[in-house]
């Protein structure tokens, strides 16, 4: 369960850093491309999450991981994200999921 624990704290905090390294970038394509890359991320995440361990491990470390995320952003995260980022996170964001998630459906 220790394992669970920090693997999902540690999904966590990358999430976040994920999310400030997007918020940062001024190209579209690079921005597109760390959301493709957390997209991915999440999948195989949520693939080990329900095949490796205990589900409750996972879940204590999504918990306690989330303030500590948050507190991330807040901290070091950009204050207002940039034009580019947003287009890839709200416009591109969906397509991308949506190619990720039928990409793991079909493996």
């Amino acid at each position: 369960m220790l394992t669970e624990f920090t693997l999902g704290f540690s999904f966590t905090l990358a999430w976040a850093g994920f999310f400030i390294l997007i918020g940062r970038q001024k190209s579209i394509v690079k921005a597109s491309l760390g959301v493709f890359l957390l997209f991915t991320a999440m999948g195989v995440m949520n693939y080990l999450k329900w095949h490796l361990g205990e589900p409750f491990g996972w879940l204590l470390g999504l918990i306690t991981g989330f303030p500590s995320g948050l507190w991330l952003v807040r901290k070091v995260g950009p204050e207002k994200p940039s034009g580019e980022s947003l287009v890839a996170l709200f416009l591109l964001g969906p397509l991308i999921l949506a190619v990720v998630l039928m990409v793991i459906l079909f493996l």
